[in-house]
């Protein structure tokens, strides 16, 4: 398939819909994926874990649900993860205290519950930004 080396793949503010986050699985050199302000729906695959190469992901302002899978904690060069405004409900996993790379998590606008203290492995990063929703005790957010 002539898709699976594409590297940078920018669909956002569009009015695509539907599950194409699916449709990334195969391609195993993508490096950043944005596609934000769309009408995307549906889960967060856990199998993107599997794209070795991702660094950047923005699914702001859609309409994905369901949990954050913990197998994304296990992505080695993912610096910016924005899922804001989506609905979410879960914790943020503990997991994500692995993106030893992470520089960017913005997390707020979603159904995101549970505290964040300084004790949750993600506030042990360096990251630039961290930004959550305003009910959440975030000891360690920037904004």
């Amino acid at each position: 398939n002539q898709w699976t080396s594409i590297e940078n793949l920018f669909i956002g503010i569009n009015r695509f819909n539907g599950t194409i986050l699916d449709d990334l699985i195969p391609l195993s050199s993508l490096m950043m994926f944005t596609g934000n302000q769309n009408s995307f729906s549906g889960t967060l695959p856990p199998e993107l874990a599997d794209l070795n190469f991702l660094s950047t992901f923005n699914i702001a302002f859609n309409g994905m649900d369901g949990t954050l899978p913990t197998e994304y904690g296990e992505l080695p060069l993912l610096e910016t993860f924005a899922i804001f405004n989506n609905d979410f409900v879960s914790t943020l996993p503990t997991e994500y205290g692995n993106l030893k790379n992470l520089a960017t998590l913005l997390i707020q606008k979603t159904d995101i519950t549970g505290d964040i203290t300084l004790s949750h492995p993600v506030c042990s990063l360096s990251l630039s930004t961290f930004q959550a929703d305003k009910d959440i005790n975030c000891e360690c957010c920037t904004d």
